[in-house]
């Protein structure tokens, strides 16, 4: 057929396309779209947890704020949680949900930029934290749907959506950065703008991808229109069941990975306003910007070097959160050093760690695992979830005491 294109390979269950070929072009463009809807989807939720930078000079709760919000994407997982429960009784394939987890980004960020202050006469930002709520629902919603989905296409597919889901957050950190939140060019009205922006561009790639000849083209899998892929038990498209409990037992421990990364991951964020009691806002948003930014590095050491060593990096990741910790906390951070050096490079390796592991994770369900990759994709995006509402409900608990160094 000529050297531009490719042939599928790899293919061995029944229920997947019939070997056929794809041309690098088709190839190409598919990695863009997905690095764009994978870079969109949480991007809603990452530009709240960046624009706690700004929030924590003009809104009443200062660096609490920050334990608020995070509050509030910790119990905006029961709308992922409510989905998962009654999915199987629902007729909508993963695709539909996407097109609603578009829709609503859309709506919310808008939102936020018409509401973000109305605070005015009240101690509490109320406006601010329903936003954020559902910011954290949908996001967390949209994130494990996402890998359900992508797993019907070719790993590169699966590559460009990890990829473009760890740029999110530096993306919504570098327009922080632009924003300078210790004297602000501009306020969250034009920053949610901005990310109004980018959640439209994601959707179009994503309509493109799912419901056009050249995103059907890169799928490995026939999609099944009529059933949802994101069911914990995974059928072909003659309703045949293709999971079993022994394909669930042969990928916990990359499941028990992926709660174990995620929970240690969702330490740091609530943490980073208190790691001295003189953090500037803009030392701030460089700390959350070195956090996110970590995660898409860490994705493409992941992708390229595809090292599974992701319990000698977890025991690493691990013993660098302790130490931020113990620097941050008031009873310890006497006799444990944490300078503003330490504070960054370490928030920045922890992230590369995690980014590093979650794709490491997703890439071996996908290769080792063919013959349950959705539901095992499914599985790790639910359990990220779970590790993060632990991690989260953690530092809250800390928090709420005043275990933290105050200012």
């Amino acid at each position: 057929r000529g050297p531009n294109l490719r042939m599928r390979s790899g293919l061995t269950s029944p229920w997947e396309r019939p070997p056929s070929l794809f041309t690098v072009h088709e190839a190409q463009v598919g990695k863009i779209l997905f690095f764009l809807i994978g870079l969109a989807i949480p991007i809603v939720q990452n530009a709240f947890l960046c624009e706690v930078a700004y929030w924590v000079t003009v809104l009443p709760e200062s660096r609490v704020i920050a334990t608020s919000i995070a509050t509030a994407f910790v119990l905006g997982n029961i709308v992922g949680v409510a989905y998962t429960a009654v999915a199987s009784r629902t007729k909508f394939t993963d695709a539909q949900t996407l097109v609603g987890v578009f829709v609503a980004n859309l709506l919310l960020s808008i939102l936020t930029a018409a509401l973000w202050d109305d605070w005015i006469g009240s101690r509490r930002s109320f406006s601010v934290l329903i936003l954020a709520f559902f910011a954290g629902g949908i996001g967390n919603l949209g994130s494990f749907i996402l890998f359900s989905f992508v797993s019907c296409y070719t790993s590169e597919m699966v590559t460009a959506a990890t990829v473009g889901s760890g740029m999110s957050g530096f993306v919504a950190a570098f327009f922080v950065i632009l924003q300078h939140p210790s004297e602000p060019y501009f306020n969250s009205l034009w920053y949610f703008l901005i990310v109004t922006e980018l959640v439209a561009v994601g959707f179009i790639c994503f309509l493109h991808a799912g419901f056009t000849k050249t995103g059907r083209a890169l799928r490995i899998f026939e999609y099944n229109q009529g059933h949802n892929q994101s069911k914990l038990i995974q059928r072909d498209a003659q309703g045949n069941v293709t999971t079993t409990q022994d394909d669930i037992r042969a990928g916990s421990v990359l499941l028990l990975q992926m709660l174990l990364v995620s929970l240690v991951s969702y330490l740091i964020p609530p943490m980073i306003p208190y790691f001295s009691p003189t953090l500037s806002p803009d030392q701030i948003i460089y700390l959350i910007g070195l956090f996110l930014m970590g995660l898409p590095i860490g994705s493409v050491l992941g992708a390229f070097l595809r090292l599974k060593i992701t319990w000698i990096t977890m025991v690493v990741q691990t013993c660098l959160v302790l130490y931020l910790m113990l620097g941050s906390l008031d009873a310890t951070a006497g006799s444990v050093s944490l300078p503003s050096w330490a504070a960054y490079f370490c928030t920045f390796l922890v992230s590369v760690a995690a980014g590093h592991n979650t794709t490491i994770v997703y890439l071996q369900i996908q290769n080792d695992h063919r013959n349950s990759a959705q539901t095992l994709s499914f599985l790790a995006a639910l359990l990220t979830q779970i590790g993060a509402l632990i991690g989260v409900m953690v530092q809250n608990i800390l928090i709420g005491m005043n275990q933290y160094q105050e200012e």
